[in-house]
């Protein structure tokens, strides 16, 4: 047991299960304990395409993020909607704070789920790439097709094949960013 915090944190049960208390305002270097047990916090990514901009019309774009620090683990979702227009080029997805400019690069986890594909919906994954200073993940690469006969590939509105209603791309990481 620490001294200093001796008789500052509490343990006690509630519904069964223990939980611990911290007063207000205990701090670790560079944070407060309550920052480590709070909620995430909704933000609504961006998404671009490098030629022409998709339009959001009746889909949905989540995002979710935790920053500790200078660590932010953040996780988003689209939804494609019949009338969402998918503009053109390759796509990039902010990201909810941007990256520290001395982070190395880093590449996010990403996952397409293809819905419509004829025959039966199919999962891609790939990754994309996060820059040192950067608020966009960009050339998001995807691998489509069967293990015989993989494509890896930008995602775009052609790539792995265009985007319909029910189809949901999905990205979530954790990076270094800029002090707060």
């Amino acid at each position: 047991r620490h001294p200093r915090l001796t008789g500052v944190l509490g343990r006690h049960r509630r519904g069964g299960a223990e939980v611990s208390t911290f007063p207000a305002g205990l701090t670790l270097p560079g944070t407060t304990l309550e920052t480590l047990v709070d909620a995430w916090t909704n933000y609504t990514p961006g998404w671009t395409g490098s030629t022409t901009d998709p339009v959001i019309v009746n889909g949905t774009m989540v995002g979710r993020y935790k920053r500790i620090g200078t660590t932010v683990h953040f996780t988003m979702l689209y939804t494609a909607g019949a009338s969402d227009t998918f503009g053109s080029g390759f796509y990039s997805m902010s990201v909810p704070v941007a990256a520290s400019a001395s982070a190395v690069q880093l590449n996010i986890l990403a996952q397409f789920f293809d819905a419509s594909a004829v025959g039966a919906a199919q999962y891609l994954i790939g990754v994309g790439q996060l820059d040192a200073g950067a608020s966009t993940v960009i050339r998001i690469r995807l691998m489509g097709g069967n293990n015989a006969n993989a494509t890896v590939a930008n995602w775009s509105a052609t790539f792995p094949a265009g985007p319909a209603a029910g189809d949901q791309f999905g990205m979530s990481g954790t990076y270094e960013a800029a002090a707060v």
